[in-house]
């Protein structure tokens, strides 16, 4: 059960809501310092410090928002958007040393003694074009 009140339901959304701007922003800018030469479906014909000081008002009032929320609020925002920063820098990390992604293929995969899923897909198809 959802122990909060309206308000700070209301608070909640705001925090998530200004962390996942300041998110989008500082990947804006980001993409444009690290791939300057990509194609983008938009153009901004400000450089890259106009994008910034494009951005900056968005920033000062997001961080404004951010101080007058509540300590609680802030602090669960941080951590979860902490925990999300570090899985994504640890999924990175597991993909470089291989830990990660799929080994095989789904032909490969053997579940309740049954074969892949082209083999299967195939009998069933001619089950069905049998009848």
């Amino acid at each position: 059960m959802v122990t909060l009140s309206l308000p700070e339901i209301f608070e909640f959304s705001n925090a998530f809501t200004i962390a996942g701007v300041l998110l989008g922003l500082t990947t804006c800018i980001r993409l444009r310092i690290t791939h300057p030469d990509v194609p983008r479906p938009y153009a901004i014909p400000v450089g890259t410090w106009g994008l910034v000081t494009f951005f900056m008002p968005c920033y000062v009032l997001s961080i404004y928002v951010l101080f007058c929320l509540s300590t609680f609020t802030v602090s669960i925002c941080i951590g979860v958007v902490g925990s999300g920063v570090l899985g994504y820098y640890a999924l990175n990390e597991a993909k470089i040393a291989g830990w990660s992604g799929m080994q095989g293929t789904v032909e490969e995969v053997e579940l309740f003694g049954q074969k892949g899923y082209s083999e299967n897909a195939a009998a069933r198809s001619n089950r069905r074009s049998d009848v």
